[in-house]
């Protein structure tokens, strides 16, 4: 099963099981996510030998902190280790990059769960889905220190005082995601872009994709993803 893309013309549609606890209400579910509880779903890959890696999303599960998902996220990472790497040629970049999505906690659903929930479909259990607005997740712990890295190279060179980072993850099933950082500078100048380019890419490996965004452009074509950073990334600072 793959989540439907973002956009809404895109006319597909998924249906999730919902895990709560039973003793969990609608009206007390809402009432812990105002304080911190999330809902959060888990990727497993499982792979054929000569055929190919399948991507398969979890069912949401509710939680009331990131380490709850993290415990519960490992059941998904066993199964990717069991069964991901069987194809070496499509499976181990898959099987990582799942790990990686399960270490960090999931994905977090929730807006996605709430944007398509009343009480009756929440009784029921199983919610559809119909369009993805979270399409970012945080980067992880060393993506993160990566990018203090590079913001230390270039803070006051570039009068640079943060970076913008998240990992977009509205892409096609046989696509990976990829790594989105936006900057915006005291004054505009294009040398900046290739300064902070150089300094973001020099704390990765060379396969990893990254897509660097001047959030100074209005006019910048990825703008899309610069209100996505906005909204739905991370702030990095020293």
């Amino acid at each position: 099963m793959s989540l439907p893309l973002s956009d809404p013309n895109a006319h597909n549609m998924v249906r999730v099981r919902l895990r709560t606890p039973e003793h969990l209400t609608y009206e007390e579910m809402f009432k812990r996510i105002e304080v911190g509880a999330k809902l959060v779903m888990f990727r497993y890959i499982v792979s054929v030998p000569l055929l190919g890696s399948y991507d398969n999303d979890s069912d949401v599960y509710y939680v009331r902190s990131n380490e709850e998902a993290v415990a519960i996220g490992k059941k998904f990472t066993r199964i990717t280790r069991w069964f991901g790497w069987l194809n070496p040629m499509t499976g181990i970049q898959q099987s990582m990059n799942a790990i990686q999505l399960n270490k960090r906690g999931g994905r977090d659903m929730t807006k996605d769960i709430l944007a398509n929930l009343n009480e009756e479909i929440f009784d029921s259990g199983y919610v559809e889905i119909h369009q993805v607005i979270n399409v970012m997740y945080s980067p992880d712990k060393v993506e993160t220190r990566a990018l203090k890295k590079a913001l230390a190279t270039i803070r006051l060179e570039c009068g640079i005082g943060a970076l913008w980072a998240g990992v977009y993850s509205d892409v096609g099933p046989n696509d990976d995601p990829f790594l989105v950082v936006g900057y915006r500078a005291a004054n505009k100048a294009f040398d900046k872009f290739e300064r902070v380019e150089a300094a973001v890419r020099k704390q990765f490996l060379k396969h990893v994709e990254i897509l660097i965004i001047d959030l100074n452009d209005d006019q910048d074509e990825e703008s899309e993803f610069a209100k996505l950073l906005m909204t739905q990334g991370v702030k990095i600072e020293d």
